[in-house]
């Protein structure tokens, strides 16, 4: 759904009351470093479109338990001959959080590795 709206509230010429913020929130350096930049349109008038948002699923953690050779472990705890698995299928190597481009990394360090392994086992 699309909402459109003029708001009194917020021109950007007083960046310190007309949006209930203290003034020391803002840096100082703030307007100078964004001066620097040809392509920032004035935003005194509207209109100003908005659109809602919502949290999504983009990564799951876990998956695949392998090894430092892109092997893939069974249940058991041993490899699994001739199956090799990389990139965020594994679960990547990130922990309790993944930063988005730590994921490519992580898919070219254990593709070339489960990938040289793998036509190891074919020879």
């Amino acid at each position: 759904k699309r909402r459109a709206r003029s708001s009194p509230q917020w021109s950007g010429s007083n960046p310190g009351g007309e949006n209930g913020c203290n003034r020391w929130q803002y840096h100082p350096l703030f307007g100078g470093f964004n001066s620097q930049f040809s392509w920032i349109r004035d935003l005194s008038e509207g209109p100003w479109y908005s659109v809602q948002i919502a949290p999504g699923i983009h990564h799951t953690m876990g998956g695949i338990v392998i090894n430092t050779k892109g092997e893939v472990i069974s249940t058991q705890g041993s490899p699994i001959p001739g199956l090799y698995a990389c990139g965020e299928v594994t679960g990547g190597v990130h922990g309790g959080n993944r930063v988005g481009g730590n994921a490519i990394l992580d898919c070219l360090v254990f593709g070339t590795t489960a990938g040289k392994q793998a036509a190891t086992h074919v020879k």
